[in-house]
C-alpha cells in the first residue's frame, strides 16, 4: 500500500524495500531532504536523511512503515509539500 501510494507522487522515487524501511529519492531539485525533513517535522513526522549512507547522494531519505492511518497522514503531507494535493 505505502510503496504504491509513494510511487504515485511525482518528484519522488522509491526503491523496493527489504525491511520495514523504504528508501526514497527526491527527483526534483526544488526541495532537498533537509527541507522536506524540516517541513514534515513541523507536522510531527520524522524521516531519515541518507546523505551520509555510502553510495547515496544528498537526494535520498528513508521512511519507516507505520500503522495505516500514520502512513496515510505521511502520504497526505508529502503530497502537500511536493505540490500534489
Amino acid at each position: 500500500f505505502l510503496v504504491e501510494k509513494l510511487n504515485a507522487i511525482r518528484r519522488l522515487r522509491t526503491y523496493p524495500p527489504a525491511s520495514n524501511f523504504i528508501l526514497c529519492k527526491l527527483t526534483d531539485k526544488e526541495i532537498n531532504p533537509e527541507q522536506l525533513s524540516e517541513k514534515l517535522a513541523h507536522q510531527g513526522i520524522i524521516i531519515r536523511n541518507c546523505r551520509n549512507f555510502r553510495g547515496l547522494t544528498n537526494r535520498f531519505f528513508r521512511l519507516a512503515v507505520r500503522k495505516r492511518n500514520e502512513n496515510i497522514r505521511l502520504i497526505m503531507q508529502l503530497k502537500e509539500i511536493l505540490g500534489q494535493k
